[in-house]
């Protein structure tokens, strides 16, 4: 029984026998079909058990966030993930149901109107979202985020982006992020300093925010004076994530910045 690490996660041990990586889910073994009807249906893990698939559609998710990646392959990415869900489930209301359980929702263009169909229960038990390559995802959609009030990660990365304006429209509608931990905007392609102060302001338990490549409007000293600010009130902020904003970054926001890291030594900045 060879031991092998997994292709998808690199946890290791796995036996290449297992039907799936007890870590993310991912399909080891393949079938056997010699000893039955050659058009006998063959089980896929994921449909045996959707916390596995859940898992596994988290773990596709975690590895995309360890690259900055192109728009070409975050497209890749999204239907990767659309490909999983539709092996893995029956209907939407299976994913659904089995997402809420888990409390991980992973969301693509195809099932962005998921967010408006939760009842409040459900929008509370979610603690972590993912919409990757979502360009359904706008300032009005986000207004679908009003009753999370549990979400610890958001990751709303490769979308076509949100202007200022889009971004008020959400928290006009009582939208509540304040125990947001990690935010994820990567190359979002509207998204502006202006607007991200809003998210700033309002996530009290932010521990990271994640703009590599996201913006098309200056990193400005106004949105290092943010920073700043929420540190001074919240003291959460840990890891500041800007990597590929080199053409977008001002010499004021670096410099703000640089005052800003010494200030606040437990802030670690990434990039640009």
């Amino acid at each position: 029984m060879p031991i092998i690490t997994c292709p998808d996660c690199g946890h290791h041990p796995v036996s290449d026998r297992a039907a799936a990586c007890p870590k993310c889910g991912c399909p080891i073994a393949a079938p056997n079909v010699s000893s039955g009807s050659p058009n006998q249906a063959v089980a896929v893990p994921g449909q045996q058990d959707g916390s596995q698939a859940i898992a596994q559609l988290e773990s596709i998710v975690k590895e995309a966030q360890r690259e900055l990646l192109t728009s070409d392959q975050a497209e890749v990415v999204a239907r990767r993930i659309a490909d999983s869900k539709r092996t893995a489930f029956s209907s939407r209301d299976a994913f659904v149901e089995t997402s809420v359980a888990n409390r991980i929702l992973v969301l693509g263009d195809e099932d962005v109107d998921i967010l408006k169909s939760l009842d409040a229960d459900q929008r509370l038990r979610i603690k972590a979202l993912y919409a990757l390559a979502c360009d359904r995802l706008d300032g009005t959609m986000l207004g679908g985020l009003k009753g999370f009030r549990n979400l610890a990660v958001l990751d709303l990365s490769y979308s076509s982006g949100w202007t200022s304006t889009e971004m008020r429209i959400a928290f006009s509608r009582d939208v509540d992020l304040s125990v947001l931990q990690h935010l994820y905007l990567r190359r979002s392609r509207r998204v502006c300093s202006y607007g991200i102060m809003y998210w700033l302001k309002q996530a009290t338990q932010l521990e990271g925010l994640y703009l590599d490549g996201s913006t098309n409007a200056e990193l400005n000293d106004d949105l290092a004076g943010q920073v700043s600010s929420h540190l001074l009130r919240k003291h959460s902020l840990r890891t500041l994530s800007i990597q590929g904003c080199s053409q977008l970054a001002s010499p004021l926001f670096l410099g703000a910045m640089q005052g800003v890291l010494e200030r606040y030594p437990q802030l670690k900045m990434i990039g640009p």
